[in-house]
């Protein structure tokens, strides 16, 4: 990873490419660098901001090869594109009608953008919460297919399509050990049959973008009682229902919240996920057809980075007791509440 220390000046600098020139307050690094390892140099800083006039802002200097200036400008205009449409978003700012500048140091040329603060995240989960996000996403989803507007970037929908999904690349060398032989090879030949299924029929299921790292309490704030969802960092265009199950599953298997998730019934939050969402945009046909095969898939690949998870924690006996799960999700056949 690249270092590189942002002074007051440097931030000062950037604020006054927008025209804000408004005395400084307060300024502080929420997040410096990507949340996870990634295999190229990347300059990824979070800034939040206080002016002197009571303005709460963060800023963002990116420099990360894929993410272009392009991509990020259409990553912005989604936003505010769903702010037209009743959604709460963070404001964002422009200069000449663009959303980013370019901002160089060391040698380094960053693109640069800034949004309004809308509040701290939501820390706990609960079963209204659930009930908001699908149906935000949902009403994201019908904005998305209503406009037709596309980002020109996607992770999951390349995933199936392009890249390695194979069961034996879910688990490393070593660790089939904690599932017994046969039931291994009986895994492996599900979900190899359903991968073919959801791969030859990926590119005609509804597609459009979406916001795409929303989950448990991720990304969301509360404001006035109503959501509003910010961090438009991994918005692409992506299967609708891979992106309903990504939240999903993203949720269910969060380390961080199991607290909030080991008082919730699981099955009652499907119910209210899902009955909202339709709520907002009704699932198609071939939707429908192709869900549960969907969710057998995704279910597996989050929940064996779970238990992957575990075992490099040392808790082998955990996942060892645990897998078993994997044939229940691999089995899904129906799923509740699909109206």
């Amino acid at each position: 990873m690249i270092t590189l220390k942002i002074t007051e000046k440097d931030v000062i600098n950037c604020l006054h490419k927008y025209g804000l020139s408004d005395r400084l307050k307060v300024w502080k690094i929420l997040a410096d660098g990507p949340d996870h390892p990634v295999p190229y140099d990347v300059i990824r800083k979070i800034i939040y901001i206080e002016l002197e006039n009571g303005e709460k802002l963060v800023m963002k200097l990116v420099r990360e090869p894929v993410f272009s200036t392009e991509i990020i400008e259409n990553q912005s205009a989604f936003s505010d594109l769903l702010m037209e449409y009743g959604i709460e978003t963070p404001k964002r700012k422009k200069v000449q009608g663009k959303y980013c500048v370019f901002f160089e140091k060391d040698n380094l040329i960053m693109d640069v953008y800034i949004e309004e603060w809308v509040g701290e995240k939501i820390p706990h989960l609960t079963m209204e919460l659930y009930r908001k996000i699908g149906a935000v996403i949902g009403r994201i989803h019908a904005v998305s297919q209503i406009t037709g507007f596309r980002i020109g970037f996607s992770l999951l929908y390349n995933e199936i399509t392009e890249r390695d999904t194979s069961f034996s690349r879910l688990w490393r060398n070593g660790n089939q050990n904690i599932i017994p032989k046969h039931l291994y090879e009986e895994m492996l030949e599900i979900y190899n049959r359903r991968l073919a299924i959801i791969k030859k029929v990926w590119t005609e299921l509804p597609r459009a973008a979406v916001q795409g790292d929303i989950y448990s309490c991720n990304n969301i704030a509360n404001r006035d009682g109503n959501l509003v969802v910010y961090d438009f960092n991994l918005a692409g265009d992506e299967v609708l229902i891979g992106d309903i199950l990504q939240c999903w599953f993203r949720t269910v298997f969060d380390e961080k919240i199991e607290e909030d998730l080991e008082i919730l019934s699981k099955e009652k939050m499907w119910s209210e996920f899902i009955q909202a969402y339709q709520l907002e945009r009704k699932l198609t046909d071939i939707e429908k057809k192709y869900l549960p095969d969907v969710y057998a898939i995704l279910g597996v690949v989050y929940y064996s980075k779970i238990l992957n998870y575990w075992m490099d924690k040392g808790e082998c006996l955990r996942a060892k007791e645990n897998y078993p799960y994997l044939l229940k999700l691999l089995n899904t056949n129906m799923l509740p509440c699909i109206s």
